[in-house]
Formats: structure tokens, sequence, C-alpha cells
């Protein structure tokens, strides 16, 4: 960092090379990085607000690669789920081979770049709540899948009825 004049702090990068040894002669240059710090600041800022709000959304919401593995998942997703955090895990891992079996041709959609909705009844723990998904392909800038933003939407729980986990 660099003391300005007015007393602030400037973030900078120095370099500096040797260009005559004899002579003691070498060539400095000292790069200013506020516009860069300040961005990074920001968007730091930014993602902090973003897993907030995400987090406060009582639908479970989750982003899922090609391989269909997880890569995020906000905090009514992870509380739903007993055992390891979900991040990392493949949705098939998660939610186990009967449940997978009967969401595998909505993911297949998804991945082939279609927006899927659709809903369905989960039993867990001798109940049974009902449940509407919709699937959303992310791309990337070329346009191409990279895997889809998964929303589980607890309609008995929408209605009143206490969270799944809590039954």
């Amino acid at each position: 960092e660099y003391l300005h004049r007015d007393g602030s702090r400037v973030p900078v990068v120095v370099s500096a090379a040797l260009v005559d040894p004899a002579q003691g002669d070498f060539i400095g240059v000292v790069i200013d990085r506020s516009t860069e710090v300040a961005a990074g600041r920001r968007l730091a800022e930014t993602t902090a607000f973003y897993e907030l709000l995400l987090d406060a959304v009582p639908t479970r919401i989750a982003c899922v690669d090609a391989d269909e593995r997880l890569v995020y998942a906000n905090r009514a997703y992870r509380d739903g789920l007993s055992g390891e955090p979900p991040v990392g895990r493949t949705i098939r891992e998660l939610v186990g081979p009967e449940r997978y079996a009967l969401v595998a041709p909505e993911i297949r959609r998804a991945l082939a770049g279609a927006t899927v909705s659709f809903a369905h009844t989960i039993h867990r723990d001798g109940r049974e709540y009902r449940v509407d998904t919709t699937y959303v392909p992310s791309r990337d800038a070329r346009g191409r899948v990279t895997g889809f933003l998964s929303f589980v939407h607890d309609v008995d729980r929408a209605a009143g009825e206490p969270a799944p986990e809590a039954r």
C-alpha cells in the first residue's frame, strides 16, 4: 500500500527489474489497484446480500451442474436433509434410488435445455407431503446448458403445516 497525500491508503502492485547491475540501474512500475480492490469488495457485498436473500426464502433452492452434483443449496434445502452437507453430492445420493427414478426424466429434460415444472408427493418418516418442483436450465455465455436451478416448494408447508423435518 502507498499512503496518499490525503491520508488514504492506496493498494498497489510494485514490480522492479535490474537493468544494469554495474550501475545499479533498475526500472520500477507501480500499479494502482484501487479499482480492482473496490470491485472485489462490491462483489463480496453483493454475494453476501444474495446469500442472505436466498437463505430467507422457504423454497428449497439448489444449483446443480451437468453431472447432477449440487454446487449450491440455500438454507431451506440444507435444513430439509439429514446427514452430510449436500454440496458436492449428486441428486441420486441425496434423494435415494427410488425418488431419483421419479425425477430422472425431468432432470434429463432440464439438462437438454427445457424448463420443467412438476408436482409430486414425497414419503418421509411415515408421512407424505406434496411439493411443486421447477428445474430451470443454466447456460454459459455461449448458450450451452451447464446445469440447472432447482426450486422445490413444499405445498403443505405453504398451507400452514409444519415443515417435513419438524414432523
